[in-house]
């Protein structure tokens, strides 16, 4: 996509409206699905392991596989995780494995 194309892609938040990406209020990755397909991203913690202001600590706690810390702010339990702008992480606040639990291969 063009820098143009980019700017005027309309994305959902956690506010659960459509906006264009240029108006959002966060910091926002786009990965399409030839990104993926191109890295040989297999699922969600090979992605955030190439965003940047994302460490991934892998193998470090047994129940929680990976460990992340985004922007200093560490745990699993302290980013959320939309499908198709439903929540698909922990509802209840609890840290949650991040590993092959999330596969990308229907990422669009």
């Amino acid at each position: 996509m063009t820098l143009q194309e980019l700017l005027q892609l309309e994305i959902t938040t956690t506010s659960k409206f459509s906006e264009d990406i240029s108006n959002s209020p966060a910091n926002l990755y786009v990965f399409s699905a030839d990104v993926i397909n191109l890295r040989g991203y297999k699922n969600l913690a090979d992605l955030l392991k190439a965003v940047p202001g994302i460490h991934l600590s892998q193998f470090t706690i047994s129940d929680k596989y990976n460990f992340v810390n985004m922007r200093g702010v560490s745990g699993n339990k302290n980013f959320l995780v939309l499908q198709d702008g439903v929540r698909i992480s922990s509802a209840t606040g609890e840290d949650f494995p991040i590993g092959y639990n999330y596969p990308l291969h229907y990422a669009k």
